[in-house]
C-alpha cells in the first residue's frame, strides 16, 4: 500500500509527504469509491490509470520497503522471484543473520550471484503449510522445529510425510509457480527491476 500511496504522490492525485491527506485516501478502499478500487488494484495498477511512469513494481506486486546491508539481494530476488516484489520469497534479513557463503557485504559479487538460492533454500518446507516466513528462524535455530511443522501437516491432513517430503513438496511449489509464470506469458525480461530503481 506504501508503493500504491507513493505512485498517487508521483501522480499529482496527493501532495508529496501528506500523511494525513495519505491516509484519508488509505480509507476509501473499505468503500465503493473510484479511488478506493484504483489503491485497492496496487501499485502497478494505480500507476497505469494515472499514467505514471516511475511505478515501483515487479511482475505487479509493489515490494514492500525492507532496505538492510544486502540490499541489492533484495533487489535481486524482487528480479527473479516467481512473484516479483515479493519480500518473501528472497529474505535478505536472513541471509545477514545466516551468513552464507560469500558474506553479508552487498557489493561482493559472489554473494550476490549466489543470493536467490541460498536464500529460497531455508524457507521452502514453510510453503506447502503456508506459515509466515518468520517461522524459518524457529526451524534453523531448534533441531526439532521442521519436524513439528511435518507432523503438524501430517495431522491435519492424515498423511506420513517425511521432511525430506515437505521439503521437495516446497521445491515443486517453487517449479510450479515458475511453470505457471512462463504461461502466463512471463519472460525472462520479466525478471528486471524498474529501471529508476
Amino acid at each position: 500500500m506504501g508503493c500504491t500511496l507513493g505512485v498517487l504522490m508521483e501522480g499529482g492525485a496527493l501532495p508529496w509527504g501528506d500523511g494525513p491527506a495519505a491516509i484519508k485516501m488509505l480509507k476509501k478502499v473499505a468503500g465503493n469509491d473510484a479511488w478506493g478500487l484504483i489503491i485497492g488494484n496496487g501499485s502497478a495498477f494505480a500507476g497505469q490509470a494515472l499514467g505514471v511512469d516511475r511505478i515501483p513494481a515487479v511482475k505487479t506486486p509493489g515490494p514492500a520497503r525492507l532496505r538492510s546491508p544486502g540490499g541489492k539481494r533484495h533487489g535481486l530476488s524482487y528480479a527473479t522471484s516467481p512473484m516479483g516484489g515479493d519480500h518473501t520469497s528472497g529474505y535478505t534479513v536472513a541471509v545477514n543473520l545466516l551468513k552464507p557463503p560469500g558474506g553479508a557485504i552487498p557489493s561482493r559479487r559472489p554473494a550476490i550471484s549466489n543470493f536467490p538460492a541460498t536464500s529460497r533454500s531455508p524457507p521452502r518446507p514453510l510453503t506447502p503449510p503456508a506459515l509466515c516466513l518468520f517461522v524459518a528462524f524457529a526451524v534453523l535455530d531448534h533441531p526439532d522445529a521442521l519436524q513439528c511443522i511435518v507432523d503438524m501437516i501430517n495431522a491435519r491432513y492424515g498423511l506420513t510425510l517425511s521432511t525430506d517430503d515437505v521439503t521437495a513438496l516446497g521445491k515443486k511449489v517453487l517449479h510450479d509457480e515458475l511453470s505457471f509464470n512462463r504461461a502466463a506469458g512471463f519472460t525472462p525480461a520479466h525478471d528486471r527491476l524498474p529501471e529508476f530503481f
